[in-house]
Formats: structure tokens, sequence, C-alpha cells
């Protein structure tokens, strides 16, 4: 089964136009605003705990 994402969704007004086009989910400003890495990095361990390893890249 495949689904829908809309991206690029930044007012309320097009989150209520592909409301009724039957999208499974929307991403886009209105949501989120853009990180920065760390505040990304920052953001993943809140929600999830995360143990951070060292990478070689």
């Amino acid at each position: 089964m495949s689904t829908i994402t809309i991206e690029g969704v930044e007012t309320q007004e097009v989150h209520d136009l592909l409301k009724g086009m039957n999208a499974d989910h929307a991403q886009g400003y209105l949501y989120a605003k853009p990180l920065a890495y760390d505040d990304y990095l920052q953001y993943l361990n809140s929600q999830y705990n995360l143990k951070m390893l060292d990478s070689p890249f």
C-alpha cells in the first residue's frame, strides 16, 4: 500500500486545502521550522533518548 506525503505546507490555508485531497502525511514550515544540525540532534535526543556515537565522517 502506498502513501502520499505533501511537502512544502507553509500556511493553514494550504493545509486545509490539501486535507481534502486524501494525503496521508504533510510536512513543511507550518508544522516545524528547519533546524540546525546540533538543534536537530538535541531534538532527537529529547524525543527518543538516543545515545550518540562518535562518527568517523
